[in-house]
């Protein structure tokens, strides 16, 4: 066995190589001395600290510099933002409706394909209702409305161009078995108007827009010119803006009338100065009204009223308050007596009348008050607005029936001066998609009497979108009690009002229901359901609301 081994070991033999390394000499220069360092104890014990309880807030101060330089940049060209094309496709919008009472309505209205520069557009609207009133003489009343708007809209680099044109002619018919004749009211009013807005952006040059019109009522009975300007500058990165507006109202009576010389040209100018200014958390907003006219009956001809807004927000996009001093002023025109009331008297604007004086006084209302409201977000899509008033209001303007035969059963204009509480309470809620609610009321307290003035209204709407398929609103709306007083014509053409003759107006509640179905994007039936309490009461003395009435039709657009 042993040889075995061996010879295994013989045959298995492994060569190894080697490399003879020669000894190297190493000489040492200077002499090493090794040191160990002191070593110093930090601490005896051994130290924890809750880093949790560390206070890590930083605080932080900036400094209010403004810097400065000559160096100015291009104005950045606005972004383009595309427009839905189905949206754009509808240019022109139809709607025809026939319903009880012999109403008949039609809307036609045409607008351009929109673009980068231009818009245009035209609108022709027209309304037709004739009703009876079952009171004791059988009342008959006629109403018919027609109107024309056409608008063209401009855009280039530094200005937009807004050009306006409108026409409206109302005629009013009432059929009396008292009078044993048919009274016809006709009012014809036209508008032409230029806009132009500034479309500076920067803060270092004055920023504008200027509205300029020119209305006619009744052939020239009654002119109003208006040009205001509104100017908007930053100096010393403080925003100062001045408010310029002139008017001249020019009554006169038609060329058929008897007394063609007596006519007025009342000039009156508003100057409102402001300027903003932040301070203590809050924003001021300091102005002064001043205005002036020439019209000789009345005494105040210059008024000058501070105005002071402070403002400020409590609660970041939830709570925001607001208060101070305001004022108003505005004139009294034909149109807008006719447009709260059609029943009044306004000799001069029938071209088959003549007459020596005129029935409607135009005078100048100021309002001066002290006011505080707020605005609270609730919740998503949820908003409460609020605000409490009071003021004295000079020269505002109120109704008194005069009923005889020469007068017709119309009403005169005529002016007081009130001290007045207004609250006011506006409240939305989208809830969903498919339901939303919006809710108003205001009250009013005088001081005194003010003739077919009520002390509370409102009104409540409940809307339903189902599907965006049907559409179902309901609106209730309220009017409190309010009090007539009549008077009397004597025989040098002035009037006479019996403050003690007071008819008394009982309060109004209606409700109403509409519903739309939308058969497609272009086509739209739809039901309106008015009055449904078939309330019957005076809208003015001798002058009854017309019951419960249907009106029916559709929209088509293309």
């Amino acid at each position: 066995m042993r040889n075995i081994l061996l010879i295994l070991f013989a045959f298995n033999s492994v060569e190894l190589f080697c490399q003879e390394i020669k000894s190297t000499e190493v000489k040492v220069l200077e002499n090493f001395n090794p040191v160990m360092p002191i070593v110093e104890k930090i601490r005896e014990t051994t130290y924890y600290e809750d880093t949790t309880k560390i206070n890590k807030i930083q605080s932080y101060k900036s400094i209010k510099k403004t810097l400065n330089t000559n160096f100015k940049s291009r104005v950045i060209s606005p972004a383009k933002v595309t427009i839905d094309q189905s949206f754009l496709s509808n240019q022109t919008s139809i709607y025809l409706g026939l319903g009880s009472q012999f109403h008949s309505s039609s809307d036609i209205s045409y607008n351009s394909i929109f673009n980068d520069k231009t818009y245009y557009g035209l609108r022709f609207t027209n309304l037709f209702r004739k009703y009876k009133i079952d009171d004791y003489f059988d009342n008959i009343y006629f109403k018919s409305e027609n109107e024309i708007y056409s608008y063209a809209k401009k855009v280039n680099d530094n200005n937009i161009y807004f050009f306006d044109l409108e026409y409206k002619r109302k005629k009013y018919k009432h059929e009396s078995e008292l009078y044993e004749r048919l009274f016809e009211q006709k009012y014809n009013f036209s508008k032409i108007g230029v806009t132009i807005l500034s479309m500076n952006l920067s803060k270092e040059k004055i920023r504008y827009r200027t509205d300029f019109h020119i209305t006619d009522l009744n052939n020239r009975s009654e002119n109003n010119v208006n040009i205001t300007v509104n100017l908007d500058k930053y100096i010393n990165n403080i925003p100062i803006k001045l408010k310029l507006d002139y008017n001249q109202y020019l009554n006169y009576f038609n060329e058929k009338s008897l007394n063609i010389r007596d006519r007025k040209d009342i000039k009156k100018i508003n100057l409102y100065p402001s300027v903003n200014i932040h301070k203590f958390g809050y924003k001021f907003d300091v102005g002064a009204s001043f205005y002036t006219h020439n019209d000789k009956s009345e005494k105040n001809k210059i008024s000058l009223f501070p105005v002071i807004r402070i403002s400020k927000t409590l609660v970041e996009n939830i709570l925001f308050l607001e208060g101070g001093l305001n004022h108003k002023n505005s004139r009294s025109t034909i149109k807008s007596i006719i447009d709260v009331n059609p029943f009044v008297r306004a000799l001069g604007t029938q071209s088959n009348e003549i007459i020596t004086n005129y029935s409607l006084e135009l005078k100048n209302t100021n309002i001066n008050e002290i006011y505080i409201k707020m605005k609270n977000i609730i919740g998503i899509n949820e908003v409460f607005n609020g605000s409490i008033s009071y003021g004295k209001l000079d020269n505002m303007m109120f109704f008194y029936f005069i009923n005889d035969t020469v007068n017709e059963g119309k009403f005169y204009s005529s002016y007081i001066d009130v001290y007045r509480l207004k609250l006011q309470a506006d409240y939305k809620w989208s809830i969903n998609d498919l339901i939303s609610i919006n809710a108003s009321a205001n009250y009013f307290k005088y001081d005194t009497l003010v003739p077919n003035k009520e002390n509370i209204n409102g009104k409540l709407d409940f809307l339903f979108n189902l599907e965006k398929k049907i559409e179902l609103n309901t609106n209730i709306s309220y009017i409190g009690k309010r009090k007539s007083v009549r008077g009397v014509v004597l025989n040098d053409e002035s009037s006479e009002i019996f403050w003690n003759d007071i008819y008394h107006l009982n309060s109004r509640i209606h409700a109403n229901i509409s519903i739309k179905y939308n058969y497609s994007d272009n086509i739209t039936a739809y039901m309106f359901l008015n009055n449904i309490l078939n309330s019957r009461e005076f809208i003015y003395e001798d002058y009854r609301e017309i019951g419960i009435n249907t009106i029916f039709g559709f929209h088509y657009s293309f």
